[in-house]
């Protein structure tokens, strides 16, 4: 958790990397383990490289 927001990290072949609000992770309910579905906003995506 980062303050008011919290990192959430989904592995499904490449792995996304997302911050969301805490009062949004407590209403959807999410938690380690717990399967979720991903979508977002072609206008809120962040793309960035990270160098291996």
């Amino acid at each position: 958790m980062l303050g008011a927001l919290v990192r959430v990290k989904v592995d499904c072949s490449v792995l996304l990397n997302a911050l969301i609000t805490r009062q949004s992770a407590e209403e959807m309910g999410t938690l380690p383990g717990v399967p979720v579905y991903a979508h977002y906003r072609a206008s809120s995506v962040h793309v960035l490289r990270c160098k291996r």
